[in-house]
């Protein structure tokens, strides 16, 4: 995720009081960093897109065997 596009980052407890404010004051910019965060989300991390990778790690994990301890 990119900061400013996807998300906002804030590392103080004063600029993440800041970052909120500004997006109280401005709706229109709310609104897309909100589209684009959901976008980048349901991109990479919707079970629709996680459920093939997971299947494939399990049946890989089937395939090599026992697991040695």
């Amino acid at each position: 995720a990119v900061d400013g596009e996807e998300l906002q980052l804030a590392d103080t407890p004063e600029l993440f009081a800041k970052a909120v404010v500004s997006l109280l004051r401005d709706p229109l910019r709310r609104a897309e960093l909100g589209r684009k965060a959901r976008r980048f989300v349901q991109r990479g991390y919707d079970w629709q897109v996680l459920l093939p990778r997971l299947e494939h790690e399990y049946y890989r994990e089937i395939r090599s065997g026992p697991m040695s301890s």
